[in-house]
Protein backbone atom coordinates (compact mmCIF):
# COMPACT_ATOMS: atom_id res chain seq x y z
CA UNK A 1 0.00 0.00 0.00
CA UNK A 2 1.30 3.45 -0.91
CA UNK A 3 1.51 5.93 1.94
CA UNK A 4 -0.10 9.07 0.55
CA UNK A 5 -1.30 12.29 2.22
CA UNK A 6 -4.90 11.17 1.56
CA UNK A 7 -4.22 7.89 3.36
CA UNK A 8 -2.63 9.67 6.34
CA UNK A 9 -5.52 12.14 6.54
CA UNK A 10 -7.96 9.21 6.56
CA UNK A 11 -6.47 7.64 9.71
CA UNK A 12 -8.95 7.72 12.57
CA UNK A 13 -6.57 6.53 15.29
CA UNK A 14 -2.81 6.35 15.85
CA UNK A 15 -0.90 3.64 14.01
CA UNK A 16 1.01 0.96 15.89
CA UNK A 17 4.24 1.69 14.00
CA UNK A 18 5.76 4.32 11.76
CA UNK A 19 4.32 4.30 8.25
CA UNK A 20 7.68 4.56 6.45
CA UNK A 21 11.08 3.02 7.17
CA UNK A 22 14.04 5.33 7.83
CA UNK A 23 15.47 4.34 4.45
CA UNK A 24 12.55 6.13 2.75
CA UNK A 25 14.09 9.46 3.80
CA UNK A 26 15.80 10.04 0.44
CA UNK A 27 15.90 13.82 1.02
CA UNK A 28 17.90 13.32 4.22
CA UNK A 29 15.53 15.46 6.28
CA UNK A 30 16.97 15.59 9.78
CA UNK A 31 15.06 17.14 12.70
CA UNK A 32 17.34 18.97 15.16
CA UNK A 33 15.06 20.61 17.70
CA UNK A 34 11.46 21.00 18.71
CA UNK A 35 9.97 23.51 21.14
CA UNK A 36 6.43 24.02 22.45
CA UNK A 37 5.53 27.22 24.23
CA UNK A 38 2.50 28.98 25.66
CA UNK A 39 2.03 32.41 24.13
CA UNK A 40 0.31 35.08 26.17
CA UNK A 41 -0.02 38.77 25.36
CA UNK A 42 3.50 40.19 25.57
CA UNK A 43 5.15 37.01 26.87
CA UNK A 44 5.76 33.34 26.24
CA UNK A 45 6.65 30.37 28.41
CA UNK A 46 8.56 27.34 27.15
CA UNK A 47 6.61 24.20 28.06
CA UNK A 48 8.81 21.62 26.33
CA UNK A 49 12.05 21.68 24.37
CA UNK A 50 14.28 18.98 22.98
CA UNK A 51 17.48 19.38 20.97
CA UNK A 52 19.56 16.80 19.19
CA UNK A 53 23.25 16.51 20.02
CA UNK A 54 24.96 18.42 17.16
CA UNK A 55 27.64 15.71 16.89
CA UNK A 56 25.07 12.91 16.54
CA UNK A 57 24.76 11.46 13.05
CA UNK A 58 21.23 10.73 11.78
CA UNK A 59 20.29 7.04 11.66
CA UNK A 60 20.64 5.78 8.11
CA UNK A 61 19.30 2.26 8.20
CA UNK A 62 16.11 0.56 9.22
CA UNK A 63 17.74 -1.36 12.08
CA UNK A 64 17.62 1.71 14.35
CA UNK A 65 15.12 1.58 17.19
CA UNK A 66 11.98 3.70 16.61
CA UNK A 67 12.85 5.76 19.68
CA UNK A 68 15.40 7.68 17.54
CA UNK A 69 12.49 9.39 15.79
CA UNK A 70 10.03 9.74 18.64
CA UNK A 71 9.50 12.28 21.38
CA UNK A 72 7.02 11.99 24.20
CA UNK A 73 5.66 14.67 26.45
CA UNK A 74 2.78 15.07 28.87
CA UNK A 75 1.39 18.43 29.96
CA UNK A 76 -1.61 17.52 32.08
CA UNK A 77 -5.06 19.12 32.04
CA UNK A 78 -3.78 22.66 32.72
CA UNK A 79 -2.40 22.68 29.16
CA UNK A 80 -5.96 23.21 27.95
CA UNK A 81 -6.08 26.56 29.75
CA UNK A 82 -3.59 28.16 27.34
CA UNK A 83 -5.16 30.30 24.63
CA UNK A 84 -2.29 30.16 22.14
CA UNK A 85 0.42 27.55 21.65
CA UNK A 86 3.48 27.98 19.46
CA UNK A 87 5.77 25.27 18.12
CA UNK A 88 9.18 25.67 16.52
CA UNK A 89 10.78 22.87 14.53
CA UNK A 90 14.35 23.08 13.24
CA UNK A 91 15.51 20.73 10.49
CA UNK A 92 18.10 20.31 7.76
CA UNK A 93 17.76 18.97 4.24
CA UNK A 94 20.33 16.96 2.27
CA UNK A 95 21.55 17.41 -1.30
CA UNK A 96 18.18 17.22 -3.09
CA UNK A 97 15.71 20.12 -3.29
CA UNK A 98 12.33 19.48 -1.67
CA UNK A 99 9.26 20.47 -3.65
CA UNK A 100 5.87 20.66 -1.93
CA UNK A 101 7.18 19.45 1.43
CA UNK A 102 4.19 18.46 3.51
CA UNK A 103 3.81 17.64 7.19
CA UNK A 104 0.58 16.23 8.52
CA UNK A 105 0.07 16.56 12.25
CA UNK A 106 -2.71 14.59 13.92
CA UNK A 107 -3.62 14.77 17.60
CA UNK A 108 -5.46 11.92 19.29
CA UNK A 109 -6.91 11.52 22.75
CA UNK A 110 -7.72 7.98 23.84
CA UNK A 111 -7.38 6.86 20.20
CA UNK A 112 -9.90 9.42 18.97
CA UNK A 113 -8.81 12.11 16.51
CA UNK A 114 -9.36 15.52 18.11
CA UNK A 115 -7.40 17.78 15.73
CA UNK A 116 -5.61 17.52 12.41
CA UNK A 117 -3.29 20.02 10.72
CA UNK A 118 -1.86 19.80 7.22
CA UNK A 119 1.09 22.09 6.50
CA UNK A 120 2.99 22.52 3.25
CA UNK A 121 6.11 24.35 2.20
CA UNK A 122 6.38 24.92 -1.58
CA UNK A 123 10.16 24.61 -1.77
CA UNK A 124 13.10 23.86 0.52
CA UNK A 125 16.62 24.62 -0.71
CA UNK A 126 19.11 21.72 -0.50
CA UNK A 127 21.84 21.81 2.16
CA UNK A 128 19.93 24.28 4.35
CA UNK A 129 19.04 24.71 8.01
CA UNK A 130 15.35 25.59 8.33
CA UNK A 131 12.93 26.73 11.00
CA UNK A 132 9.22 26.01 10.80
CA UNK A 133 7.08 27.90 13.28
CA UNK A 134 3.35 27.46 13.85
CA UNK A 135 1.03 29.34 16.18
CA UNK A 136 -2.13 27.46 17.18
Amino acid sequence: MAITPDYVNSLEQPTENFLCPLSANIYKIDFHSFKIRAIEEGSERVLFEVKKDPDEEPPLDDSADDSVRSIRYHFGPSFLDFTNIGTTLEFTVGEHPLHNFRMIERHYFRNVLVRSYDFSMPFVIPHTNNTWEVIY
